[in-house]
Order: structure tokens, then C-alpha cells, then sequence
């Protein structure tokens, strides 16, 4: 059972899993580094902190990587944050991403159906091909409806990467009368893909 951040109080002990929000490396005034690292759920965000730590453990993980954490909650300032003994990346496969993120309020399978109406609208029978080839590929289509479009503020909740992508289709549909040099083919094209490789 996952420990969510927003119920960790003063002197709680905590050995799970979270999501790195923002990790920065950072030296104390005695030159020692730190990790000062947000990890965060679809409860909120944590800020924690590993004393003694090296560059090589600040580059084994990323921002947007799940990291297993062992620590201990402290009030800071009348805020808790955690004091971390240790911190490891997480194998993902094994986890349930509605633990670490919020939904989007929009119905997923909506948000794909608009999707698939404004890219099998496009007129160039190679690039409407193309589009055809992605949306039919099942698990990729699952993992874009579930995957968020960024880390931490932008979009950044289970479904947010469909979301923005339908918002930018139809902001650049409802746009392109101002920029009539612009293949528009081309941009709906684009704006799919720009950002697909955040499935993974």
C-alpha cells in the first residue's frame, strides 16, 4: 500500500516509492553536497533532502524517473519534509501511475476520438498514412491516453499528453487562416508528433 505524501507528519517513518519532481545537487556551508530532491504523488509534493551525497548518485536518476526513498518526516519551517538515509531508482513496469498522478477531468477516450477526427482529416494521402499507422498501433495508443505531458507543471497528470495534444490540433485548426503560407497538413502532422516519445 503506497504512503501518499499528503498524510506524512512529524516523525513519520517512510520507505516507498514516489516520482522526482526536481532534484537539484547542492553544497552546504562547509562545501559538503546535498540532494535536494521534490517528490511528489497525486497528493502532493515533498520536499526532501540526502545529506552527504555524491555527483554520481545525483546523475544515477532523473527528473520524471520513480525513486524507492527510505527517510524520515521532519517539520521544516511549519512544512514537513523528508530526511532521506537513502535513494534508489524504481523499476516503473511494477507500478500504478493513478498513485503518482492526477487524471485529466476530460474522458480519455473523447480526448482520442477528437484526436483520430482531425488527423484522419488530413488531405495528403502519404501523411494521413502515416497518422493511420501510430493510431492503430494499440499499445501505443494506450500509453498515449495514460501518459502526462510533462513532470511537474505543465499538463503533468495521467491522460495530459492527449489532452494537449487535442489542444493544440484545435487551436492551430481554428488559427490557420491567419498563416495561409502554412501547409496545414504539415503543422497537424507536426503537432502530433512532436511530443509522442513521452509515452515512454
Amino acid at each position: 500500500m503506497h504512503r501518499y505524501v499528503r498524510e506524512m507528519t512529524h516523525g513519520d517513518s517512510v520507505e516507498d516509492v514516489y516520482l522526482v519532481a526536481d532534484k537539484q545537487l547542492r553544497a552546504n556551508r562547509n562545501g559538503d553536497l546535498y540532494l535536494q530532491v521534490e517528490l511528489r504523488d497525486k497528493t502532493g509534493i515533498i520536499s526532501s533532502r540526502l545529506w552527504n551525497a555524491s555527483e554520481a548518485l545525483y546523475r544515477s536518476f532523473s527528473d520524471g524517473d520513480f525513486v524507492t526513498v527510505v527517510g524520515k518526516v521532519q517539520l521544516f519551517q511549519g512544512a514537513p519534509q523528508m530526511i532521506m538515509s537513502s535513494i534508489s531508482r524504481a523499476v516503473r513496469q511494477h507500478l500504478d501511475l493513478s498513485d503518482y498522478l492526477q487524471q485529466t477531468p476530460q474522458d480519455r477516450d473523447k480526448l482520442l476520438a477528437r484526436m483520430k477526427e482531425i488527423l484522419f482529416g488530413i488531405g495528403n494521402p502519404p501523411l494521413r498514412a502515416l497518422m493511420e499507422c501510430f493510431l492503430i498501433d494499440e499499445e501505443l495508443v494506450d500509453q498515449l491516453i495514460t501518459a502526462p505531458a510533462g513532470i511537474r507543471n505543465h499538463h503533468a497528470y495521467i491522460g495530459g499528453l492527449a489532452e494537449h495534444i487535442v489542444n493544440l490540433l484545435e487551436t492551430a485548426d481554428r488559427i490557420r487562416d491567419l498563416y495561409p503560407a502554412v501547409d496545414r497538413d504539415l503543422l497537424l502532422a507536426g503537432i502530433f508528433l512532436h511530443d509522442l516519445g513521452k509515452v515512454r
